[in-house]
């Protein structure tokens, strides 16, 4: 009788702390969804089915397992590193939103009890081979969701407080292992090693929890069909959390794909542009024309340029030109992001920050000029990426005349066999064609610095990752100087523009990642030389980029500058606005962007 009467006790006791422990998850979820009010009716709508439904299974998940101290650990850890993730951009002073919460805590919420409502099924129907299958998928489904904020966290520990962000996901597919490994050497190793043990103790804690938790007697008939119903019922609101999610890995997930998809896109449609072009009416050649010269720059902020204000003597032969008035240097040139990809998708072709145009649909410069009669060349000592990895890879690809000076193959690293001066060796001369656009895309100032100029050029002496970068910026002068020197000289030269896709912040040691953003990784040198023939053919263009050269602007908008200098009659997505030649152009500190439009340059104090 006292044992009877022991067993019922514990029973109530039980029984007690199980619908206790529902009631508190349910008045939890129930204040996530009324009490935060989330904005917006239509999502409030959603929220409000994902919650009903996570409100249901909660209570059927509790009467079907025995709420054990462990279980009750497991799932409040579990949940509240959703929730905890979701208060990352407080560190660096940003914004997060009642949405953003909710949907930390849903989406755990949601994941757990579904996969843990399965492994419970599974030992409760199944036997055997089946249940010890269903219980490592669903195990292995909740350490994988539960990647989802300790990789955010991670992400945020071992950068140095940083947020992950869909830009630094995107660097990986446009990237190389050897970039990515030189960024990696130049983090604190310690931070490394405490993260990686970090995560090693979480998840063997996760572990040896969710192997605790006790499982009931097996199942009555209608118990069974009743328990499959719920799980297809739980499934059915994975779809609605999903599509009104905000919660950040999901919402960086989708930013992900679709701007991949865009990239895949541009390629895709090469020939139909090409058709379009055809159909263009006035587009052609003015009555100038000539040899022009665009030369991209790689990692070179202004702020190490002895030309622009830098104690060193970094740009010799820069600031030789300047002094004697041979080219033109704009004060106030921004790159319209931090990384080489989306910079040049941009800056080659008539998409930008200020226009509505589909990329896969807008044209790139090298496809106008070759439709207007130019001749078009393309070189480069960087690796030819295919035309599926990259939009400006491709561009370069439709050029009438390829030099690609790096013969590696794939992208295992981003060396090369040589360094930038063998380009000028590699320009081929043009055959009899008095109209030729060349693009040259160099090195530049990539990191690792120290690969990108020989011993003998070294100047200064030091050992810093500042040496290194200033002996680079040196040797990209000289570089310069050369590609100058060998095209002017022709006497259909008319013009050379250089630009840099993007800076570095050097002194920082931070690279040019955009979720580390400083203006030094934004500031970039924009210089322009036009020959006496263009200057007495049209002064008019001379004298208003005379008068600009302390004027705002961003290299997105480098294609509609060749346009015009190039006197190509008809293009597409030419706007006075956005034309840094014309009179009417209107863009300064207060309306140019950069980071595609997140960040505007009236931000930047000065």
């Amino acid at each position: 009788m006292l044992f009877k009467k022991r067993k019922f006790t514990e029973t109530v006791e039980q029984s007690w702390k199980q619908w206790a422990s529902c009631l508190l998850i349910l008045l939890t979820v129930f204040f996530t969804g009324v009490v935060i009010q989330i904005p917006g009716a239509g999502d409030s709508f959603e929220y409000k089915k994902a919650i009903l439904i996570i409100g249901i299974m909660t209570v059927l998940l509790v009467r079907n397992i025995r709420f054990t101290s462990n279980f009750v650990l497991f799932s409040a850890f579990y949940v509240a590193m959703f929730v905890l993730s979701s208060f990352i951009p407080l560190l660096h002073g940003g914004i997060i939103t009642r949405k953003e919460i909710a949907s930390s805590f849903l989406f755990g919420t949601n994941w757990l009890i579904l996969w843990t409502w399965i492994f419970t099924l599974s030992t409760r129907i199944f036997s055997g081979k089946i249940s010890t299958f269903l219980c490592l998928v669903s195990n292995a489904a909740r350490v994988l969701g539960f990647l989802l904020p300790l990789l955010s966290l991670g992400y945020t520990l071992v950068s140095g407080g940083y947020i992950l962000s869909s830009s630094i996901i995107l660097t990986l597919f446009q990237t190389n292992i050897s970039e990515s490994m030189a960024y990696l050497e130049g983090q604190n190793p310690w931070l490394w090693g405490i993260g990686c043990t970090t995560f090693i103790i979480i998840m063997t804690f996760m572990y040896k929890l969710m192997n605790k938790s006790e499982r009931n007697s097996r199942m009555t008939c209608c118990e069974r069909t009743a328990a499959i119903l719920s799980v297809l019922l739980l499934l059915g609101s994975t779809t609605v959390v999903k599509r009104v999610s905000a919660y950040a890995p999901i919402r960086i997930v989708n930013e992900t794909r679709d701007a991949l998809e865009q990239y895949r896109a541009y390629g895709q449609d090469r020939v139909e542009r090409e058709q379009r072009l055809k159909t263009l009416k006035g587009l052609q050649i003015g009555s100038q024309g000539g040899v022009y010269v665009l030369v991209i720059g790689e990692s070179e902020t202004r702020d190490h340029m002895q030309v622009y204000g830098y104690k060193r003597e970094t740009t010799p032969w820069l600031t030789q030109e300047k002094n004697n008035g041979q080219a033109l240097f704009f004060t106030n040139a921004y790159s319209n992001h931090t990384h080489t990809v989306p910079v040049l998708t941009y800056a080659l072709s008539e998409k930008n920050q200020y226009n509505h145009v589909d990329l896969k649909n807008s044209y790139s410069l090298i496809e106008v000029a070759k439709a207007a009669g130019y001749d078009t060349y393309w070189i480069s000592n960087q690796r030819k990426f295919g035309a599926w990895d990259t939009p400006f890879a491709e561009i370069g690809s439709t050029a009438a005349h390829q030099v690609w000076l790096n013969e590696r193959a794939g992208t295992n690293d981003c060396s090369t066999d040589y360094y930038d001066s063998k380009l000028t060796s590699q320009i081929p001369k043009p055959n009899g064609h008095h109209n030729v656009l060349v693009v040259i895309h160099l090195m530049g100032c990539h990191g690792k610095y120290s690969d990108r100029f020989p011993a003998d050029c070294t100047c200064f002496k030091g050992k810093s990752s500042v040496d290194s970068y200033d002996n680079a910026v040196r040797y990209n002068d000289h570089v310069l100087q050369e590609i100058y020197q060998k095209f002017s000289t022709n006497p259909d030269f008319k013009g050379m523009v250089y630009f840099s896709d993007h800076g570095d912040d050097v002194d920082r040691d931070l690279g040019h990642e955009a979720i580390k953003f400083t203006w030094r990784m934004s500031h970039i040198p924009l210089v322009v030389w036009l020959s006496d023939s263009f200057k007495s053919e049209r002064p008019d263009i001379y004298n208003t980029l005379y008068e600009r050269q302390n004027t705002y602007w961003t290299n997105d908008l480098v294609y509609n500058l060749m346009i015009q200098l190039m006197g190509i009659n008809g293009a597409p997505g030419m706007d006075k606005k956005i034309d840094l030649t014309a009179p009417g152009y209107a863009m300064n500190r207060s309306n140019l962007m950069t980071l595609h439009g997140e960040k505007k340059l009236s931000e930047e104090h000065i």
